[in-house]
């Protein structure tokens, strides 16, 4: 699949040459798996900025981007 090709790469640039990168993705799933920090918005503002797993444990979240409860 293209777009796991291209994160692959994205992510051996980002360890090699300790590059960071900005993505802006709206498959929330796909970004959780692969990136150390997420940050989500909603209607312009951010409402979560941290871990991957700080977004996973917070229910308000799991329901607003993930629909699940």
């Amino acid at each position: 699949k293209l777009v796991e090709y291209v994160f692959d790469h994205i992510r051996q640039i980002n360890e090699e040459g300790k590059t960071s990168f900005l993505i802006v993705e709206q498959d929330v799933n796909l970004i959780l798996d692969r990136a150390d920090e997420v940050f989500a918005m909603q209607l312009g503002s951010i409402v979560h900025g941290g871990s991957p797993e700080d977004f996973r444990k917070d229910e308000r979240l799991r329901k607003l981007f993930l629909g699940k409860g």
